[in-house]
């Protein structure tokens, strides 16, 4: 009987290990094909103890088709959809210079509704060199940060540790058949479709990355018109 309840006081003791879960975003705006511009604004709800920033993942398609039956199996993955939509092949959009792909908040903003604004700006008739793709975040009228986004593509390897990266943005010019994101199919069709993902990041108590459900920004076309070959 005595082992019993020693038994019994050390299950009590014992406890279910709390995981720590993030909230995903909420989009407000989801992009149509040449809206080329997305918004999505922070949840309140997370711990800033966990919680730390965001990140958009991409991916591009030769068609719309195949695009579209990506989306659908993201969004029907109800377990560890960010390892799931790694693993078909979607990258992360990072800052540029710094080569960031988190994009932080201030712990007094952590719990506050700070608004996230995606833009892929480029004038395909005129050819405009005054290209953007940038992120703006904003809490009311105060603006937090505004920043480039880019591709880093990874390069030829130089020796066994280093690796270069190259800076690449979305205008034409900027898309080669040597980029590692470029379908492999693609022949150089007239528009290359994206398509674009964002997840709240954090670590647990462990120190062990973790994220929220992925939520859809919606779809980017870019003209490849003058797609370096």
């Amino acid at each position: 009987m005595r082992k019993i309840i020693v038994l019994f006081f050390c299950l009590l003791g014992c406890g279910i290990p709390v995981v720590q879960y993030l909230q995903s975003p909420i989009v407000n705006q989801i992009s149509a094909p040449l809206d080329l511009s997305a918004k999505f604004t922070n949840s309140t709800s997370n711990d800033p103890l966990y919680f730390k920033g965001f990140k958009l993942y991409y991916c591009l398609f030769t068609t719309e088709d195949q695009l579209e039956t990506s989306v659908t199996q993201i969004e029907a993955t109800t377990y560890n959809a960010v390892s799931y939509l790694t693993s078909k092949g979607y990258g992360t959009l990072f800052k540029y210079p710094d080569a960031s792909p988190l994009f932080t908040l201030d712990t007094s903003y952590k719990q506050k509704p700070v608004d996230f604004t995606v833009d892929f700006n480029y004038d395909a008739v005129n050819d405009n060199d005054d290209f953007e793709s940038y992120i703006t975040i904003e809490y009311g009228n105060t603006l937090l940060y505004k920043g480039t986004l880019c591709r880093y593509i990874e390069q030829d390897r130089i020796d066994e540790d280093a690796t270069h990266l190259k800076h690449r943005s979305f205008k034409p010019d900027n898309f080669t058949v040597d980029d590692i994101d470029i379908p492999k199919e693609f022949t150089g069709d007239t528009y290359i479709y994206m398509a674009l993902f964002v997840a709240a990041c954090g670590w647990d108590d462990n120190m062990v990355q973790i994220h929220s459900d992925p939520k859809y920004l919606g779809q980017f076309v870019f003209n490849t018109d003058s797609f370096d070959s």
